[in-house]
């Protein structure tokens, strides 16, 4: 939200879009989890939960979960740089170092690390508690991470 108060004013129609968000990507989890999901073309693989059979879609699973982690620590980075050059508010304490651990988190889950995984998992918890953001994005990546636990954990099994 901070990234789009550079461009537009904060109003109400900005909060209202949000919700409007959070509440198409509750929805999305709601019918993926029933088992319609999100399908395309002749692949037919579920996009927000997909099912794990073997090591392949285990490994597909993990996938999700680093460029998840990927994610988060570019737009860390990105909002360290905008605190630090005086684009936004003040700038977070350590942003540069948590982009750094969520990069080479985003590494230890494409070896398939369960360890990175969960740490992943955890640190994001964490910082979601910290700090708010917006709703939708963060259940995205949220299960993206859990995708990305159960991943891991499969093709060990496998």
């Amino acid at each position: 939200m901070k990234l789009l108060a550079i461009f537009l004013p904060v109003s109400q129609t900005a909060h209202y879009a949000e919700l409007t968000a959070a509440f198409l990507v509750f929805a999305a989890i709601s019918i993926s989890a029933a088992g319609i999901g999100l399908r395309f073309a002749k692949n037919t693989r579920n996009l927000l939960w997909p099912e794990i059979q073997d090591a392949t879609t285990a490994r597909q699973a993990a996938r999700q979960s680093m460029w998840a982690a990927f994610a988060c620590s570019g737009i860390t980075a990105l909002s360290a740089f905008l605190a630090n050059n005086g684009f936004v508010g003040d700038a977070p304490q350590l942003a540069v170092l948590r982009a750094a651990l969520f990069g080479m988190l985003a590494i230890g889950i494409g070896r398939l690390s369960r360890s990175a995984a969960v740490l992943a998992l955890l640190i994001f918890l964490v910082e979601r508690t910290q700090n708010s953001g917006p709703i939708a994005f963060t259940v995205i990546l949220l299960v993206c991470f859990v995708n990305g636990v159960r991943g891991t954990v499969a093709f060990h099994r496998y």
